[in-house]
């Protein structure tokens, strides 16, 4: 996230889980691309609730 707006955005989204969701703002590293090694060009660093939201999103994609 780069803008200042949609860091804003997702910081009042993330806040809503802090006594939910233990561990909610904890890192992890994810690969770009995931044939490619973790190097600086092809990692990114996200909070864990991001990849809960992408793995939410992607077991809806396969039950449609």
């Amino acid at each position: 996230m780069k803008s200042t707006n949609g860091k804003e955005i997702w910081r009042n989204w993330i806040m809503k889980y802090e006594k939910r969701v233990s561990d909610y703002n904890f890192g992890t590293l994810l690969r770009k691309n995931v044939d490619g090694d973790y190097t600086e060009e092809n990692t990114m660093f996200v909070t864990r609730m991001q990849v809960r939201v992408i793995f939410c999103i992607f077991e809806i994609l396969l039950l449609i």
